[in-house]
């Protein structure tokens, strides 16, 4: 009786055994099984990146050979100014008292703003036609753009470059930095003309919290950049001069638009370090103070059918009594390429 006892204790030690190590491979094999998921999940999802990614940069890269193929702002057409950013575009035409002519701070913007205007101009004045840092023709350095910037480069372009008291005509944005030029160098500036000025109330706008994180998601390498392509293809610049630059939707802008597009994507769609900066509101600054000491004679041309021009203009007019404002009809944002003849005959008029 006893060996049998000892038998079956001893054989149910190896049932013991076995079974365990029969769970225990089950186990290992449940893991290694586990394992393999998880590693083939991400293996697809490394895959589909690396797919996707691939396909945004092959496309970023027929986007800008596309929209910079006609090769419409050539640099050879003018000259460079070594500021200390970058090297900045400029063209002087015409003989006489000198002019400054400062596009729109816009991504898209270039100094093809005033094709029309500098023709005329030049009759009668030596016309500084400039592309701001960042913009046209001018280096796109990747750096953080703000408004001090271009009071920097303003003054020095007047001190180096034109080398006397000048005028001004500028463009939205550009009131910014020309009002704190003609604030910091009162000496350099004699006149000014403002065309559509933007917003003070949105001029003196903070960054909010979100500023960082647009500004990030734009500056990605590839993603980014895919995201402004989107944001500045072909149909979405024409859509603008449509709905914002120009009164009249029917007029024939095809050629201007084909200058924004392709300053839009020159030198590797650098000018996305600027539309980032534009668009985290770091180039906004507080005016107000500058404006109301300024004692200057300052014209503001507003599009009557532009959207800001019904409070704007007054806004300007209420911190400085020196400021005029005159309303050009059936034009809109930028009434110098959709009415330059009508822009022209109040610079005659006023500038005698």
């Amino acid at each position: 009786m006893f060996h049998v006892k000892h038998y079956f204790k001893k054989l149910r030690k190896k049932y013991v055994y076995f079974a365990n190590k029969i769970e225990y491979t089950n186990n290992i094999k449940c893991r290694g099984e586990l394992y393999m998921g998880k590693h083939n999940t991400l293996k697809k999802i490394i895959t589909a990146t690396a797919v996707i990614g691939t396909a945004m940069y092959v496309a970023n890269e027929y986007i800008i050979k596309v929209a910079t193929s006609k090769n419409l702002l050539k640099k050879n057409e003018g000259i460079l100014y070594p500021f200390k950013y970058g090297n900045v575009f400029y063209k002087v035409s015409g003989e006489g008292k000198p002019v400054l002519l400062i596009h729109d701070i816009n991504e898209c913007s270039s100094g093809m703003e005033w094709l029309y205007l500098e023709k005329e101009l030049s009759k009668t004045n030596k016309v500084y036609t400039i592309d701001l840092l960042g913009c046209g023709r001018s280096d796109k350095p990747k750096l953080s753009y703000n408004s001090f910037l271009y009071v920097q480069l303003i003054t020095d372009f007047i001190k180096d470059v034109i080398g006397e008291p000048t005028d001004i005509i500028a463009t939205g944005k550009s009131v910014s930095p020309v009002v704190m030029s003609a604030k910091l160098k009162e000496e350099s500036i004699n006149r000014i003309i403002f065309i559509n000025p933007a917003d003070l109330v949105e001029l003196s706008d903070l960054p909010d919290r979100f500023a960082k994180i647009k500004k990030s998601i734009i500056l990605c390498p590839i993603i980014g950049t895919f995201i402004y392509h989107m944001l500045h293809t072909k149909d979405c610049i024409f859509n603008t001069f449509i709905n914002n630059h120009y009164s009249d939707p029917n007029a024939d802008f095809s050629e201007i638009s084909d200058y924004y597009y392709e300053s839009a994507h020159r030198d590797k769609s650098g000018s996305k370090y600027l539309y980032a900066s534009i668009q985290s509101d770091g180039l906004n600054m507080n005016i107000n103070h500058g404006l109301k000491v300024l004692d200057k004679d300052i014209i503001i041309i507003s599009g009557e059918d532009y959207y800001e021009s019904d409070y704007v203009p007054e806004e300007y007019a209420e911190y400085n009594e020196n400021i005029e404002c005159i309303y050009i009809t059936e034009t809109s944002y930028l009434p110098q390429l959709e009415q330059p003849s009508k822009v022209m005959d109040i610079i005659t008029e006023y500038w005698k």
